[in-house]
This record gives structure tokens, sequence and C-alpha cells, in this order.
């Protein structure tokens, strides 16, 4: 009776040594296959409400490593945008260095931008792509892509009113008047009311 109650208690302390085991490989599991890090913009500001056709502008981008747990190194950014979008100012490099951003760590990039003369929509799609490295790889790329608004440029100007040196009352006589579209939009039919 003594060896059997020997071999249920070696068996019992057995089974438990066994989910012991087995409860600190799947927290090790956890805590390894956790969430990866992955580099992405977490948000943006623009200076002003929106862009404006053919005017410079400031962008900064707030960029996040959303690893709790891992360090990601040798960020290198590009950007990209829509055909009539927006571009980086001369003398400003398109490309972007990060060097290494801890875990939950945020970083600003701040950049001089300048928007196209003939942009015709209502936002321009803006494209960061990242390439970066991990633990897991050295070799990773993500790209995150924002809607930045555009404002219409409508901008109708009278320049100039002229008339000829001598005007007769209940007589014709030709003005001259020369407007200018200095916006980016198109108009029509237009108008001149000339009142007393």
């Amino acid at each position: 009776m003594v060896e059997k109650n020997k071999f249920k208690c070696f068996f019992v302390l057995i089974f438990a040594f066994y989910l012991l085991i087995g409860q600190i490989d799947i927290a090790q599991a956890t805590t390894v296959h956790g969430q990866k890090a992955r580099v992405a913009v977490e948000s943006f500001k623009i200076s002003g409400d929106a862009i404006v056709p053919g005017e410079e502008f400031e962008l900064t981008l707030v960029v996040k490593n959303n690893s709790n747990t891992d360090t990601v190194r040798s960020i290198m950014m590009s950007f990209t945008s829509d055909a009539e979008g927006v571009y980086t100012v001369y003398g400003q490099p398109d490309q972007v260095y990060i060097p290494q951003l801890q875990p939950g760590a945020t970083y600003n990039v701040n950049l001089s931008m300048k928007a196209a003369d003939k942009i015709k929509d209502s936002v321009v799609k803006f494209t960061t792509e990242f390439t970066y490295e991990d633990y897991i790889s050295s070799e990773n790329t993500n790209k995150t892509s924002v809607q930045l608004p555009v404002t219409t440029t409508s901008k109708f100007e009278i320049q100039n009113v002229s008339f000829p040196e001598e005007i007769y009352q209940d007589q014709k006589t030709r003005m001259r008047v020369t407007y200018k579209n200095s916006g980016g939009d198109d108009f029509y039919n237009i108008v001149i009311l000339l009142t007393r």
C-alpha cells in the first residue's frame, strides 16, 4: 500500500511539474510572440486650415513605434503624393532618416512642402513609405497615407477700368475693363454690371 501511495505521489508531482512547465511556456510564448514593431504615421498637422494650390506650407508628421516591447532602428522615410499633389520644396530632401525609436515612442518630422498649381480635388493623398529594422527582420516595409485638405483659390480681380478722354451724354462709348483670374479655379459666364 505504501508503494502505491509513493507511486501516486510521484505521479502527482510529475503531473504538477508538467503543468507548471506548460504554463511557463505559454507565458513566455505570449511575451515572445507579442506585438511586432511597426512604424506608422500616428497623426499630422499642416500650417493653416488647408493647403492652397501653388503655395508653400509646413507639414508635421508624428511617427510612432506601435510596439510596446521592441525598439525599431534605421528608419528611412520616403514621400509620394498624387500626380498633381504636393512635393518638398527645392533644396529639401524627399527622404528622412530616424536612427531609432524606442517602444511606444513618437518622433516629429517637419517638412517644408509646396502644393501643385493645378490641384482640382478637395484633398490630396500623401503617402509615407517606411523601411526599418527590428529584432525579427532587417527588411521591414510599411506605408501610411494621409489626406491633406485643399482650399479653393478663387481670386477674380478687376485690375483696370479705362474710358476715352471725352464722353458725351446719350452717346455710346467704349470702356475697357481688364480682369484677371489669379486663382486655381475656372470661371464661366462672367457678367460685369455697371451701376451709377
